[in-house]
């Protein structure tokens, strides 16, 4: 029996398809389900996830140290078990909550989300506001709108916009070739005792 997705869930996975490569950030265009709130969007993509059938990146936006952090500071600096940017980011939130871009200047800006979240995961600092940047459609959400998604019901759930988006995926991933299709030749269907083939 196909998965039955609620239809917030699957108006996300089709609001994806309307970008290039199904990835879209958060903040371009209007979101799914603009009458939600922001919070339970994210709830609604990281169930998504839980099914295996998108991705995203969290963007941290406020942090601070921790007390293990704090300790690890006032250390021998000689002895840190951090790398030099690491401890930049420490000592830059020593005394407040920081936003990445109050990070020592010599903490490169591409690389401040990788060490924000590599301090958290360590306990080294807390994490007070993040949101999701971009999402995309994993090969298994592909393969759940094409193969097995069968919605039911009665009310329409989606958008004429988003069911145009699903056509359009369906015939992309329909672009195989005829001359390389495999068609079941059926038998000749014997009439009057004659076989007609």
């Amino acid at each position: 029996m196909p998965l039955q997705l609620p239809p917030t869930e699957l108006q996300c996975l089709l609001w994806l398809l309307c970008y290039p490569n199904y990835r879209a950030a958060t903040a371009v265009g209007s979101p799914p389900l603009p009458q939600l709130s922001a919070t339970r969007r994210d709830r609604l993509w990281q169930q998504l996830q839980d099914r295996g059938f998108v991705d995203f990146e969290v963007i941290v936006t406020r942090f601070g140290i921790a007390t293990t952090g704090r300790t690890l500071l006032q250390l021998d600096t000689s002895v840190l078990p951090v790398t030099p940017d690491e401890k930049y980011v420490l000592q830059s939130c020593r005394d407040r909550s920081i936003h990445p871009d109050q990070i020592c200047h010599k903490v490169p800006t591409d690389q401040r989300q990788a060490l924000i979240a590599g301090l958290a995961q360590q306990g080294l600092i807390r994490i007070t506001q993040q949101h999701l940047g971009e999402i995309w459609l994993t090969a298994a959400g592909e393969t759940f709108l094409r193969d097995e998604c069968a919605p039911q019901g009665e009310t329409p759930a989606v958008s004429w916009t988003l069911l145009s988006a699903y056509l359009a995926f369906m015939r992309r991933t329909d672009q195989t070739p005829t001359a390389t299709r495999v068609v079941t030749a059926r038998p000749p269907i014997p009439i009057g005792g004659r076989n007609l083939g």
